[in-house]
């Protein structure tokens, strides 16, 4: 059975949970084995089937050994982002801004971090950078602040890294935003990682406790906090344009102004 086009592009926007190990899923095909949420078997015609209809997506987690794709019920929120990122996609068709084929990630906004969620008050850790300085709600207080949680063995984690140095660049002049990268690696071990891979960002090392803490359960995680200590982005994992969010929460963030 050939896929249709609605299957074609609910399969380009499936949600993927990047392991510690691995970076790059296998891509989905008619031989791809997928699971129901009690990890049976699905038979071919039911997965595309579901898929289909809309009311479903393939969930892909990296494990060490292997990919696993789970067929997971949309909530209707995640559905409303679907036939968002549809109707952006066909749109961007008819302008000739993209090409039929070309990647849909740039218009799905990634998925939110369970330990971040969009306008909760965060609490700032209170600890010191590698460089002894130290960092508490104090030193964030009337501040715009984006955070990377990542570790030194992590391949997306290293992957973005390119896109996260030019964020924090293009903004190195504005003293309203503070970025912070939050290691779970001892210092001697981001020391040496970032003696050949530059991090533009402030580094918080030896973080397990604080990323215990807080809940994460996947690298790398995007959090970006608005002036007011509240939580307006966050982001878990990493994809083609999915920083792409992350920017333009902090653009969006850097007109506003605190009440006086």
């Amino acid at each position: 059975m050939k896929p249709t086009f609605l299957f074609t592009f609910l399969l380009m926007l499936s949600s993927v949970a990047f392991s510690q190990q691995h970076f790059r899923p296998k891509p989905i095909t008619d031989s791809t084995v997928v699971r129901d949420s009690t990890g049976n078997v699905l038979p071919l015609d039911k997965w595309q089937t579901a898929m289909g209809s809309g009311d479903y997506t393939i969930q892909i987690k990296l494990t060490a050994t292997d990919t696993v794709y789970t067929l997971i019920r949309q909530t209707a929120e995640d559905r409303q982002h679907s036939y968002e990122a549809r109707a952006k996609y066909e749109q961007a068709l008819k302008d000739g801004t993209i090409k039929p084929g070309e990647s849909l990630t740039t218009y799905s906004k990634p998925r939110e971090s369970d330990a971040f969620p969009r306008g909760y008050k965060i609490n700032m850790m209170t600890t010191r950078d590698i460089d002894g300085k130290r960092i508490d709600n104090k030193m964030i207080e009337g501040k715009i602040v984006v955070l990377n949680f990542w570790f030194v063995g992590c391949p997306p984690c290293k992957a973005e890294i390119p896109e996260l140095n030019k964020l924090a660049l293009d903004n190195a002049n504005n003293p309203d935003i503070i970025f912070l990268a939050v290691a779970l690696d001892k210092s001697y071990l981001v020391k040496d990682f970032i003696k050949n891979n530059p991090f533009a960002y402030r580094q918080i090392t030896d973080a397990a406790r604080f990323c215990e803490a807080y809940g994460i359960k996947g690298y790398p995680t995007n959090v970006v906090i608005d002036k007011k200590g509240i939580i307006q982005f966050s982001s878990i994992g990493y994809g083609p344009g999915s920083l792409a969010w992350l920017k333009k929460t902090l653009d969006e963030l850097k007109t506003e102004k605190l009440p006086e």
